[in-house]
């Protein structure tokens, strides 16, 4: 299922994190929702999730975008899976720049 970055609005199917010898999928996610990108660099730079930092690449998608990710993430809090789905959403009704 794919999460988008805060930071940047680049997909990421979350269920990679699954059996990292580092944190658990929990851990993970929610490294992810903080700092985006960053903690799928730290995940698979063998660090643990708290290691993690924020996402410094240039947005693919635009700011109004990027605000909508951002609403969604606070008000779904930690659904993850309504998450995805509605960042899906979104997707569709072409609000992304990819």
């Amino acid at each position: 299922m794919d999460l988008r970055c805060r930071h940047c609005g680049e997909p990421f199917n979350v269920d990679e994190f699954h059996g990292q010898e580092t944190g658990s999928w929990q851990e993970w996610v929610v490294a992810f929702r903080k700092n985006g990108c960053g903690a799928v660099e730290a995940c698979f730079d063998g660090l643990s999730p708290s290691e993690s930092e924020p996402c410094l690449n240039s947005p693919i998608v635009d700011d109004e975008a990027l605000d909508r990710i951002g609403i969604l993430d606070a008000l779904l809090a930690d659904d993850v899976d309504g998450l995805s789905a509605m960042t899906e959403d979104f997707s569709s009704i072409n609000i992304y720049k990819l």
